[in-house]
């Protein structure tokens, strides 16, 4: 109490105080500022990463971090994996055999449809249902990579929202002790 009827009582006193104090809270908030920016450019950085993860695109590292560039489609790209998965197995029985492709047929939706047998002529046994369900059980695999990095991310924000309210609580004691 006394501290402040002094200070109230030299008037210069506070002004020098206030010219003093001023920068330091402008370069603490100017530093704050910086590290609340890198960490949003890192968090964006990881939702593209898993962005990028989810669909298949192929992460840009080049000047700008958060940029995803998608892989170059090409001019007939079936729509979905079943289809890219039965175009890939067709084009490998085609080698395998020393026959053409056979044409594949598009539905009124646009999706490729392509005849298979379950197995084909001359393989070792590898059943297009093979290949399918290990396509389907690597997809899996990604699927639960880009959960995980998801709650690693979910929990990196709870820990930031908590220690944000630790120092808001300890912000706000300091206050009612000043």
């Amino acid at each position: 109490m006394q501290f402040i009827q002094y200070i109230l009582s030299h008037p210069q006193l506070l002004i020098a105080l206030l010219v003093i104090v001023g920068p330091v809270l402008s370069a603490i908030g100017k530093k704050l500022k910086e590290q609340s920016d890198a960490r949003n450019r890192e968090i964006a950085r990881e939702r593209a990463r898993i962005e990028a993860l989810r669909t298949g695109a192929r992460i840009d590292e080049g000047p700008s971090p958060v940029s995803v560039a998608r892989a170059p489609a090409p001019s007939r790209a079936p729509r979905n994996a079943r289809a890219t998965l039965e175009e890939l197995a067709a084009k490998r029985r085609a080698e395998l055999t020393g026959q053409a492709p056979s044409r594949p047929t598009a539905t009124a939706e646009g999706d490729t449809i392509v005849a298979m047998p379950q197995s084909m002529p001359g393989s070792t046994g590898t059943s297009v249902r093979s290949q399918q369900d290990a396509a389907r059980n690597e997809q899996r695999q990604r699927d639960q990579q880009v959960r995980e990095q998801q709650q690693q991310q979910q929990q990196r924000e709870q820990r930031r929202r908590d220690q944000q309210q630790a120092a808001a609580k300890k912000a706000q004691s300091d206050r009612e002790l000043g």
